[in-house]
């Protein structure tokens, strides 16, 4: 059933009614040279928005809404309403895009399981990059500080602290090697005794 479109008087615009537009510009009357006020700052924030704005009535139109209806639903409803049930619709199967859109964000319908899902799992993919990269900086930071450490160790100090290290290897793992402890395992001992002694870690 097609949707009807209600229409929209100019009551339902937020825009203050001393203000003008001019080009991408708003300009309050009375009050060019003095400090921001409520209108003032409405102009601001419309101004920031034209581009949004723009590129959202170019999502509706695509949705199959027409360019009246879209840009009296621009002029009611908060545009993070509107983008917000534009992201939301390719979840909601409908059959009639249009007026499922309009209707969405006239009653300001929930998300969907499956948006919802999707974004906790985003959400979910964010956190764990951001604590990978946090974690990688932190060893980045760790390195930087052994290799300033190993660079103010002379060179008997650092040959001691390896064959210790060594010998400790040998003891614990001797017997799961055939021959030769790893370097690889025999460094990090090395790392773990200077930093204890040096890093106080």
């Amino acid at each position: 059933t097609p949707t009807t479109e209600t229409p929209y008087t100019s009551a339902d615009s937020p825009t203050p009614a001393n203000t003008r537009i001019t080009g991408n510009s708003c300009v309050v009357a009375g009050n060019i040279n003095k400090e921001h006020t409520t209108e003032d700052r409405h102009c601001l924030h419309e101004a920031a928005n034209t581009d949004k704005r723009k590129g959202i009535l170019r999502e509706l139109l695509r949705c199959g809404v027409s360019g009246s209806t879209a840009s009296q639903i621009l002029d009611k409803y908060p545009i993070e309403r509107v983008s917000g049930q534009l992201e939301m619709l390719p979840f909601r199967n409908a059959k009639e895009p249009a007026g499922m859109l309009i209707k969405a964000i006239r009653d300001d319908w929930a998300a969907p399981a499956a948006y919802v899902s999707r974004q906790r799992k985003e959400t979910e993919s964010k956190t764990k990059a951001e604590r990978e990269s946090t974690e990688a900086e932190g060893r980045r930071r760790w390195q930087k500080r052994m290799e300033a450490a190993k660079s103010k160790l002379s060179h008997e100090e650092l040959q001691r602290i390896t064959r210790i290290a060594r010998e400790k290897m040998q003891r614990q793992l001797g017997g799961a090697f055939h021959g030769d402890i790893p370097e690889r395992l025999v460094n990090i001992e090395i790392n773990r005794i200077i930093a204890k002694k040096h890093l106080n870690t």
